[in-house]
C-alpha cells in the first residue's frame, strides 16, 4: 500500500497534524519510534500556551502562534483536555528590562495579540501578591494558558486513529528514498512504509530527518536542563505563568500553575544536577519555600540520554476539527492513559520515594519567600 501522508513522528505536533489530515479522504499513516505518543520532545514539554509576543513580527512563527492559540483553545475543548486561560506575565527586574518589557509590548502588538498591557510593579503585585518587591514592572499576556501535552497528545493521536489514520509505533526511520511516485521509509529493522508525501514531526531528531532526503539547511542544537515540579500545596502560590524578561541565552526560569494543580520551575539550560542550586543563583529560588517539597528531576529534560531533551522551541498551536464522538475522550480514559505515559516516560514513577533522580530540598524557617526573592539555607536531606 502507498499512503497518501505519511508523518514521521507522533509528538504533539504530528498527533495534532494526524487529527487535522483525518478529516479529509487522505489515507495517512503515523510513524513513531517509541513505544507509545508523546514519548520524545512532548514529554519535556512545560505545557506553556504562549500568547506570542515573543516571536519576530513578519515570521511565519509570528503568524502562527498568533493563530493558533485561539484554535488550540479550542482544540482542547473539543478533546476535552485540561487547560485553563490563566494567562501569563514577563517580569522586569532593572530599567533596563523595563525597556525590554516595552519593545516586548510593542513586538506583540504587532503580531496583532490582544488584551496586551504593561503594568507597574506595583500593578503586577496586585495581581500576584506573592512577586518580589525588586519586580520593576511587567507585560501582561490575558491570551496565554496552561495545557496538559501529553493528554493533549494521546486524544489528538486518539481522534485520528478513529478517523481512519494508522498509528505504527517502534518505527524508527533509519533511511529515505525517493521514487517515482513517493517516498520508501525503512525502519531500523528493515521494514518499509511508502508514501507519496512525507511531514516531518520528528521533534529534537527533524534535522537528522530532514538530511535523509537531503535537506540540511538546519541543524538542532540540544540543550538539557531540569524542572521543579511543587506539589499541590504550593499550587495556588501563583495564578499567572511567570516568566524573567528574556535574554540573548534563553528565555529563562519560568514559574507556573498546571492544569493538575502542582507549581512547576525552570528549566537550567545545562543540566546540572544541582537543580536547586541553579534555580536560587539564576532567580533567588523563587517558590521553594514549603517545609518539604518533592523536586523532579527534569521530566526527563535531564536524563543521562541528552539526545532525548528538548532540542527547540516549536509551535504549539493547535486546529479547528469536529470531533466524532464526545465519548472518546470524556471519561478517565485518557487521564489514565496520561498517567501511564508519564510513568513510562522517566518521570518520578514513585511520588513518596522520589525515585528516578528525584530529590528532596527543605527551605529554611521563617517567613516564606516571594517570587523572585532567594531562600536562605536550602540544604538537600
Amino acid at each position: 500500500m502507498i499512503y497518501d501522508v505519511l508523518i514521521i513522528g507522533a509528538g504533539v505536533i504530528g498527533g495534532m497534524a494526524a487529527r487535522e489530515l483525518s478529516r479529509s479522504q487522505l489515507s495517512v499513516c503515523l510513524l513513531e519510534k517509541e513505544n507509545d505518543v508523546a514519548c520524545g520532545a512532548t514529554r519535556a514539554n512545560s505545557g506553556i500556551i504562549h500568547g506570542g509576543y515573543d516571536p519576530e513580527p513578519g515570521t511565519l512563527k509570528a503568524t502562527l502562534n498568533t493563530a493558533g492559540v485561539s484554535m488550540l483553545y479550542e482544540a482542547a475543548r473539543q478533546l476535552h483536555v485540561p487547560h485553563v486561560n490563566n494567562g501569563s506575565l514577563v517580569c522586569a527586574f532593572s530599567q533596563e528590562e523595563d525597556a525590554a518589557v516595552w519593545e516586548l509590548y510593542d513586538r506583540g502588538i504587532v503580531n496583532g495579540i490582544s488584551g496586551l498591557k504593561v503594568l507597574t510593579g506595583d500593578e503586577a503585585r496586585i495581581l500576584e501578591p506573592e512577586l518580589s518587591g525588586a519586580v520593576t514592572s511587567a507585560l501582561h499576556i490575558p491570551t496565554a494558558g496552561i495545557i496538559c501535552p501529553y493528554e493533549l497528545t494521546i486524544a489528538a493521536v486518539g481522534n485520528a486513529i478513529e478517523n481512519g489514520v494508522e498509528l505504527r509505533r517502534n518505527f524508527a526511520v533509519s533511511a529515505i528514498q525517493k521514487q517515482e511516485h513517493g517516498y520508501a521509509v525503512t525502519s531500523a529493522t528493515g521494514e518499509t512504509v511508502k508514501a507519496r508525501y512525507i511531514l516531518n514531526c520528528a521533534g529534537g531528531y527533524a534535522d537528522a530527518v530532514a538530511r535523509m532526503v537531503g535537506d540540511d539547511y538546519f541543524t538542532i542544537i540540544p540543550r538539557s536542563g531540569e524542572y521543579i515540579l511543587l506539589d499541590k500545596q504550593e499550587g495556588s502560590r501563583v495564578r499567572h505563568t511567570i516568566f524573567q524578561v528574556p535574554s540573548v541565552e534563553g528565555k529563562g526560569i519560568l514559574v507556573s500553575p498546571t492544569v493538575d494543580g502542582n507549581l512547576l520551575t525552570g528549566p537550567t539550560a545545562s543540566g546540572k544536577s544541582a537543580i536547586a542550586a541553579a534555580l536560587a543563583r539564576e532567580m533567588g529560588a523563587w517558590i521553594l519555600s514549603a517545609d518539604s517539597m518533592l523536586v523532579y528531576r527534569g521530566m526527563d529534560i535531564g536524563t543521562a540520554k541528552p539526545e532525548e531533551a528538548e532540542r527547540r522551541e516549536f509551535h504549539r498551536g493547535g486546529v479547528d476539527i469536529v470531533t466524532p464522538a464526545d465519548e472518546y475522550s470524556s471519561g478517565e480514559y485518557l487521564r489514565a492513559a496520561a498517567r501511564r505515559g508519564a510513568r513510562g516516560s522517566g518521570r518520578c514513577a514513585d511520588r513518596d520515594r522520589g525515585r528516578d533522580g528525584a530529590l528532596f530540598f527543605r527551605a529554611a524557617a521563617g517567613a516564606r519567600p516571594k517570587v523572585g526573592e532567594a531562600a536562605a539555607g536550602i540544604s538537600g536531606n
